[in-house]
């Protein structure tokens, strides 16, 4: 259930109860290691150049879901070798 709230200029629902963690500590890793891949490019265009030289990208069809895990790891491969510089 939630609860309707007037915000700024908008409604935004809000939960009517919290659980005790939104998220494990490994999602944390996660969602921090991510970040940091992100931000490891000046803006979102050449973000957006990185991604689109990958091949999962390129074998997908508009409008089709990317699988990221094409390609025996290749976007795993390329994110840790941007990673260490």
């Amino acid at each position: 259930m939630t609860n309707l709230c007037e915000i700024g200029w908008g409604e935004v629902l809000l939960p009517k109860t919290r659980g005790s963690e939104v998220f494990a500590q490994e999602e944390l890793a996660l969602v921090d290691e991510i970040a940091g891949f992100v931000n490891s490019f000046g803006t979102a265009n050449e973000l957006s150049e990185f991604s689109h030289q990958l091949d999962c990208w390129k074998q997908t069809s508009d409008g089709e879901i990317i699988d990221y895990l094409l390609d025996n790891g290749e976007v795993g491969r390329l994110m840790t070798a941007r990673m260490a510089g």
